[in-house]
């Protein structure tokens, strides 16, 4: 199963404060950090299940916009805070640090004309409502709900950094949206102000408000794997509708055995030739190594049929009568 990396992963602290990030097809290797370029702990995580390991290499912005988005504004605002709105929210999750994530582009801006980007990190599989100003929220190495805006991007750089120092998340949905990339979240009350490179608010410093927003990535009708599947740069059959990726490239899709081609029809994507029975990642057949255990007979068994992985020391790979691979000691 592919893997996602965080589109906007990685945070280094330096002249401007480094975000690794990556729009439609790109991908990034970073893993998450903290504003001053330490690794985050991960809070104390939280109650869930375990759910598929989410689409990889290509990000999670692209396709994976639907869903509500723009706060109400508190133009009343005592400490005279920007009040920011932003546009559709996308999702995806990063394996390596065990984190859902949730961003958007801000519309307008709120610095120049460059991008402007807001992003919600949850460190723990858990739902509810959560006090964004609490102790371990507002340590911004510990966090385990984290509301982040990086303002004017050029390319992996943001110029500045915000961060939550107050407000309510209230998370509707349940963990296994999560996992879907889905979520029905709303922010309440919310302040960001600005960070210096090593975590500190700056002293009057700028500040950012969020009255009342809906934050909402919606599952896209009709389709019926992760979300963030979806137009994220690698071709998915079988998953309901029609995935835009299969139009530039249906050989060897997700979802399908080896050497199948992923065809349209009707609107929906299919399954077309290929070997089947195969059940492990199509890179693994035919690819120099016996494969024993993935349903349907590998042809790398047919010169050199020992599966260390699989068999074990001492048995080697066979084929029953019906043509599906077995171990066996000879």
């Amino acid at each position: 199963m592919r893997s996602i990396q965080n589109p906007l992963s990685s945070l280094t602290a330096s002249t401007t404060l480094a975000l690794a990030l990556c729009c439609a097809a790109c991908g990034s290797d970073g893993g998450a950090s903290n504003p001053d370029g330490t690794e985050h702990d991960g809070g104390t995580g939280g109650n869930g299940a375990i759910g598929d390991a989410a689409p990889g290499g290509s990000g999670g912005s692209s396709g994976s916009d639907a869903g509500d988005s723009g706060p109400d504004i508190d133009a009343d605002d005592p400490r005279g805070c920007t009040p920011i709105t932003y546009d559709s929210v996308f999702g995806g999750y990063v394996e390596a640090h065990d984190l859902f994530f949730f961003g958007a582009d801000l519309n307008p801006n709120i610095l120049g004309p460059k991008k402007d980007l807001i992003e919600l990190r949850l460190y723990t599989k858990a739902t509810g409502t959560f006090d964004l100003g609490s102790a371990i929220n507002t340590d911004y190495k510990k966090c385990e709900q984290c509301l982040l805006v990086f303002a004017d991007m050029e390319g992996a750089y943001g110029e500045k950094l915000f961060a939550h120092e107050s407000g309510t998340l209230t998370i509707k949905s349940s963990v296994a949206d999560l996992w879907n990339h889905v979520i029905d979240a709303t922010l309440e009350d919310v302040t960001l102000v600005e960070l210096d490179s090593n975590s500190n608010p700056v002293p009057d410093g700028l500040c950012l408000r969020i009255n009342n927003a809906p934050f909402v990535a919606a599952q896209i009708e009709g389709w019926t794997c992760p979300k963030g599947y979806y137009q994220d740069g690698t071709c998915d059959c079988d998953c309901g509708i029609w995935d835009p990726d299969c139009d530039a490239d249906s050989e060897n899709p997700i979802g399908c055995g080896p050497l199948a081609t992923c065809a349209k029809v009707d609107g929906q994507g299919i399954c077309s030739g290929g070997v089947a029975g195969w059940t492990c990642e199509t890179k693994y057949y035919h690819d120099g190594f016996c494969e024993c255990g993935c349903g349907a007979w590998d042809p790398d068994c047919d010169d050199f049929p020992i599966d260390l992985w699989t068999c074990g020391d001492h048995d080697r790979c066979f084929k029953d009568d019906d043509g599906k691979p077995y171990c066996d000691t000879p």
